[in-house]
């Protein structure tokens, strides 16, 4: 998967109101306060936004481990969030 490199983190802009996903001081998205969020969800929306390659990364090697288990150990319902999770990632339009 081919993204932006490095750990991406929440700048508050003080030229508008909303917030940045940076890494390195490169931007990668903004994410607006739009009249009607409630109190807190820009921000809790751009801190979701700036973790998604790390939660990403957590559930690969989640995958990986589970495949190396027992295979009588299962959990189909997580595996199919998983999965459905990683592709929703990986998907390229």
């Amino acid at each position: 998967m081919n993204i932006t490199k490095g750990t991406w983190k929440v700048v508050d802009l003080r030229r508008v109101q909303g917030y940045a996903i940076e890494t390195r001081d490169k931007p990668i998205c903004e994410v607006p306060d739009y009249i009607g969020n409630t109190s807190g969800e820009t921000e809790s929306n751009a801190h979701l936004i700036a973790s998604a390659p790390d939660m990403y990364e957590a559930l690969k090697e989640i995958k990986l481990v589970w495949q190396e288990l027992d295979p009588d150990i299962k959990f189909p319902h997580l595996q199919e969030v998983i999965n459905k999770a990683l592709a929703k990632a990986e998907e390229m339009k």
